[in-house]
């Protein structure tokens, strides 16, 4: 065999391996949003739909005078795992959703403000979990592996990982570029 060729055929090989071959992936900024301009998508259920959908996923209450009541037991304990309105927040990055309370009010949710960022690895996804406080904690999924400022990324081992965000300015992670 030739010189040249068996050059080239080796380069082919080991250049992948020492990651010389492939350029690295373009990366954006994803900033955990504000959210002034959230907005409800449909309306919370009414007490009848959840009436109609303890019928039918429960019958009639299981046990109604049980301490911790799980969500058969009673309408009261059922209504509280169902009780909830999808938001959504879209952003250049993508759009950014939380399932809320009910109870929770418009006025409490456009005025939170971001307090931490998590990062949740679940096959070739990455969630950007961005919370505000109790029970606001809005998510947009990413293809790719997202890292935070200081270069930790999510593993399926490892778990998430997590950073409280700055008072000052924006609350971000990096993702690859979408395709």
């Amino acid at each position: 065999m030739p010189r040249p060729f068996l050059a080239a055929l080796f380069l082919s090989l080991i250049l992948p391996v020492l990651g010389a071959a492939a350029p690295a992936a373009a990366e954006t900024r994803v900033a955990c949003p504000s959210l002034a301009q959230a907005i409800p998508v449909g309306a919370c259920p009414s007490a009848e739909e959840i009436k109609a959908m303890f019928r039918a996923t429960c019958g009639v209450e299981q046990n109604p005078n049980a301490r911790n009541p799980k969500p058969c037991d009673t309408l009261a304990a059922f209504a509280e795992t169902k009780d909830f309105q999808l938001w959504e927040v879209e952003t250049p990055d993508g759009v950014y959703l939380d399932y809320l309370g009910c109870g929770l009010e418009p006025a409490q949710v456009r005025d939170a403000a971001v307090r931490s960022v998590r990062l949740m690895k679940s096959g070739t996804m990455t969630t950007v979990a961005c919370d505000y406080g109790g029970e606001i904690i809005f998510g947009l999924r990413r293809k790719g592996v997202c890292a935070l400022p200081d270069g930790r990324q999510p593993t399926l081992l490892d778990g998430d990982v997590r950073m409280d965000c700055p008072a000052d300015g924006p609350c971000w992670v990096t993702c690859p570029d979408a395709p």
